[in-house]
């Protein structure tokens, strides 16, 4: 018999500098055993089925259905845009 472990829900706010910010929720490559399941923007639940476009304070709502991907998760959903040079030396 499989011991199963129990999934763990991941939610994370989208800032400015999320490099998720205008791409589509289909197209977020998220760890092994993990999924999304959709977003909040301000009181609606958008499910990945209809596959919105990423916008600045929507969360992401996902799930590690192997709770050790958990860590893995957030750190990827909370991935920011890399610095310019312009960026930089100011």
């Amino acid at each position: 018999m499989m011991h199963r472990e129990k999934p763990t829900a991941v939610s994370i706010r989208v800032c400015f500098k999320s490099c998720y910010c205008g791409i589509r929720l289909r197209d977020i490559v998220l760890p092994e055993e993990c999924q999304m399941l959709g977003l909040v923007r301000g009181n609606n639940v958008i499910f990945v089925s209809e596959n919105p476009e990423v916008k600045c304070d929507d969360v992401l709502l996902a799930v590690a259905i192997n709770p050790m991907y958990s860590p893995e998760l957030q750190l990827c959903l909370k991935k920011l845009k890399p610095l310019s040079v312009s960026q930089i030396s100011k």
